[in-house]
């Protein structure tokens, strides 16, 4: 068990950054703290250790740091990081020793994460062609989907479960988005936990948990050459950050937007394209994204129950808003995607009603929502 650690501290010839992270189980947590490690080091080039503290080893994301970064990552509980420390955190002009706090991620926020995109092994491009044959898909473009399951909350978060019920994705309604990208000739597969119950998605198409485990290298080798990630309301975006790819949100909620850094939300613009809930109050009055803004702290509770029940409803995103979205951003990948004249102008003033108290980015909506609803920003 020690000897990893011995040959590291025998091969490091300078001094070495070791840095202690206590993560939850979740890959976010995991994936953030190691991109806000990337770009804080002073010594881009150095080698550099990382002990995680954590029972949930995610062996892909292990495997892909590891392999396009300058460092050694250990996953251990208990004595064996003691064990561990005591080996390698030697006196101070041997090592630095960093044990980042828990508020890390929101106290020391970072105006731009990390642009230089992870490099996926040899070793995982081949897994990823292995599975896309086995699956029966095609290497020439493929795109991941992951939708919200309340059976994933009752396993993983059940305190917060009466939080989140009201978000769980309805398959029937993305099913024209899944014929959609099929006509377009790229292949869909599921990440995460599979698609049931309300979520389930009434189309045949590869669900990586027939292939592989949750939480292995497979999930990463086919989040690492994706043309894009589609997430229904979940926060799956986090196993496209290290490669800096793409994600197209539906029902997506503002209000954990909100939630935010500024300097978190402009980090993620440039890469994301959402297509908003939008909330009626009972007298049938949506909200326009003004109203929305100023009530963000209790949408999502009153949707859940915790404000009264039944005091708001929630509009899901329609098929027709899905495919129009999702051909959006086929185009703007593709860089054939030009706004019109009134587009600009409503995303201008979208920035506006969203800046007004000096903190907020607006979220990056997709142009077709905003034709569609130019009433939720002119109002």
């Amino acid at each position: 068990m020690l000897f990893p650690f011995l040959l590291i501290r025998a091969a490091a010839s300078k001094r070495l950054d070791v840095y202690v992270l206590k993560i939850h189980g979740e890959f976010g947590y995991f994936v953030e703290y190691m991109e806000r490690v990337r770009n804080t080091r002073e010594d881009r080039d150095g080698r550099y250790v990382v002990v995680v503290k954590s029972s949930f080893r995610h062996a892909g994301f292990t495997h892909a740091y590891q392999n396009s970064e300058r460092c050694w990552l250990f996953w251990s509980t208990g004595f064996s990081v003691f064990l561990a420390q005591a080996i390698l955190l030697q006196p101070s002009f041997i090592t630095n020793h960093i044990t980042l706090p828990d508020d890390y991620l929101a106290e020391y926020s970072l105006p731009i994460l990390v642009e230089r995109p992870l490099i996926p092994s040899r070793a995982l491009i081949r897994r990823r062609k292995e599975l896309l044959t086995e699956m029966g898909c095609s290497n020439e473009g493929h795109v991941t989907i992951a939708v919200f399951l309340s059976t994933s909350s009752e396993m993983n978060s059940p305190r917060y479960l009466h939080e989140t019920k009201w978000r769980e994705s309805i398959g029937s309604q993305l099913v024209e988005g899944i014929d959609f990208l099929k006509s377009q000739g790229l292949d869909v597969i599921m990440l995460g936990y599979p698609d049931q119950g309300a979520a389930r998605i009434p189309r045949e198409f590869p669900r990586l948990t027939d292939f592989a485990h949750i939480g292995g290298r497979e999930e990463v080798a086919l989040a690492s050459g994706c043309r894009f990630l589609w997430s229904d309301n979940v926060g799956a975006q986090w196993i496209c950050e290290p490669f800096k790819l793409f994600t197209f949100q539906t029902n997506f909620d503002c209000d954990n937007w909100l939630r935010q850094d500024l300097n978190y939300t402009q980090n993620f613009s440039n890469r994301r394209l959402v297509l908003p809930l939008r909330f009626v109050s009972q007298e049938g009055e949506v909200f326009s994204f003004a109203r929305a803004l100023h009530e963000a702290k209790s949408t999502g509770r009153a949707c859940a129950g915790r404000a009264g029940e039944g005091e708001l409803g929630m509009i899901r995103n329609s098929p027709e808003e899905i495919v129009e979205g999702l051909a959006e951003m086929i185009q703007r990948l593709d860089g054939s995607w030009v706004d019109d004249e009134d587009t600009i102008r409503l995303r201008t003033q979208l920035g506006e009603v969203f800046r007004r108290d000096g903190r907020y980015l607006a979220p990056p909506i997709a142009s077709t929502f905003l034709r569609r609803h130019k009433q939720l920003v002119e109002s």
